[in-house]
């Protein structure tokens, strides 16, 4: 019998998710054992396939080449799965769809030679093509990775359990930054990356995106982290790894 084929690919991102894909070590050799690798440029070049069962996607579509390469691989391709900030939000390179100036001034001050960059607005992959799973955070937790790929390797959909991150925050027994007034989006943010900032004594900056029904609660929680820090610092909370439009849309 035939393995599934697996595609892994990166699009405009720092690559950090396929680190943590490379740091399942045997695990994902036992991956490698279930799929026929296809392409994974970070563990070996191979030529494209004419077909995949499985593609992952890391990264967001910011060049033509990108959008091109997207399409080509969803098309050729039976499950798409997006994983991290970047392919799930848009990423840290939103930050400049958020930009109070026209991002095509910004440029200048970046490149000597603007006139050659291409700059389109940033989206994340679900923008552009049809995406039948994400792997949210940023970078990924490698451990939740592997549970949704190995479900996708033995026929089940993959879950991920819509429950804030404070449900794990408070189950470690980590302290409650809310408390001491700082402005953490713990209570409307997707679980699953086992509340890792929280350990560190560093607040949730939504990387995982809103957690989904939960309109009325974001709604009231950005209000309230706006009165405690104001409405600039709330939006750059939320801008920093693109996804303010996320939260914002879902408070509607």
């Amino acid at each position: 019998m035939n393995k599934p084929t697996l595609a892994i690919a990166s699009m405009t991102c720092c690559e950090g998710c396929q680190v943590e894909i490379l740091n399942l070590g045997k695990r994902l050799l036992d991956l490698f054992q279930v799929f026929d690798l296809g392409n994974f440029s970070w563990a070996e070049e191979k030529k494209e396939r004419p077909k995949y069962d499985v593609a992952v996607i890391e990264g967001t579509p910011l060049t033509h080449e990108d959008v091109r390469y997207l399409k080509e691989l969803r098309r050729k391709s039976k499950i798409l799965v997006a994983i991290g900030s970047c392919a799930h939000l848009g990423g840290v390179q939103e930050i400049k769809n958020y930009a109070e100036k026209n991002k095509n001034e910004k440029v200048k001050y970046v490149y000597p030679k603007y006139q050659r960059i291409q700059n389109p607005t940033v989206v994340p992959l679900w923008k552009v093509v049809k995406v039948d799973y994400t792997v949210p955070c940023c970078p990924i937790d490698k451990d939740e990775f592997f549970r949704v790929i190995s479900d996708i390797a033995f026929g089940r959909a993959p879950k991920i359990p819509l429950r804030p991150v404070c449900f794990e925050c408070q189950t470690s027994g980590y302290e409650c930054l809310l408390q001491k007034g700082q402005p953490c989006m713990g209570p409307i943010t997707i679980g699953g990356c086992k509340a890792i900032c929280l350990r560190s004594k560093r607040f949730c900056y939504g990387c995982r995106g809103p957690l989904p029904g939960a309109g009325p609660q974001i709604k009231k929680h950005l209000r309230n982290i706006e009165k405690l820090v104001g409405k600039k610092y709330l939006r750059e909370i939320m801008e920093t790894y693109g996804a303010e439009d996320d939260f914002l849309r879902i408070e509607k």
